[in-house]
């Protein structure tokens, strides 16, 4: 086995680590129910407030410099999928610094202080974060398997929009009863 190969399993895993962390915590959420109470809530929210900066977020930088290494060193080139990928791996590693990161803490710390029905809408607006952030994900994810290459504009158009679809659709507020 040569060092390519190592680095790009090591690409391949964190990418799963991340991708699958992150969908196990929001699938949490999802599968209470519209119904659930804010305490059920604030547990989904107090797992993603602890394993994100200490799983998930590693997880995510390794992914990018291990795909950055790939694509300087990997003879791939700078196709569309891999400049694309990459650029997409930058915006959610720094969304989840930037946004993630900071909304799960501050829903923690509201709830130590006020209660779990204050942390609401931080854990509301939370929820609807990382259902967005999963839509670039799995965007990365289509990148990486289909590799669209510059010229393939149509295809390239149409997961753009996918990815506004999916940004309208998640960040949009609704409703989350909290009984």
């Amino acid at each position: 086995m040569d060092f390519a190969l190592l680095i790009k399993f090591t690409h391949v895993s964190a990418a799963m680590v991340w991708l699958g962390g992150g969908l196990a915590m929001i699938l949490a959420a999802a599968l209470m129910g519209p119904h659930a109470r804010p305490e059920q809530i604030m547990t989904v929210i107090r797992m993603v407030a602890f394993i994100g900066p200490r799983l998930l977020m590693p997880a995510s930088i390794a992914t990018l410099l291990t795909g950055l290494w790939l694509a300087i060193y990997g003879g791939y080139g700078w196709p569309a999928w891999l400049v694309l990928g990459l650029v997409g791996i930058g915006f959610t590693a720094a969304f989840g610094a930037l946004v993630l990161g900071p909304t799960s803490e501050r829903a923690v710390r509201i709830a130590a202080r006020h209660g779990d029905a204050a942390a609401m809408p931080d854990a509301r607006a939370l929820i609807r974060y990382g259902r967005f952030d999963y839509v670039v994900q799995f965007a990365i994810v289509f990148l990486m398997v289909v590799k669209p290459d510059w010229s393939e504009v149509t295809l390239l158009a149409v997961l753009g929009l996918a990815v506004l679809a999916g940004a309208a659709v998640t960040l949009r507020p609704r409703a989350i009863a909290t009984a």
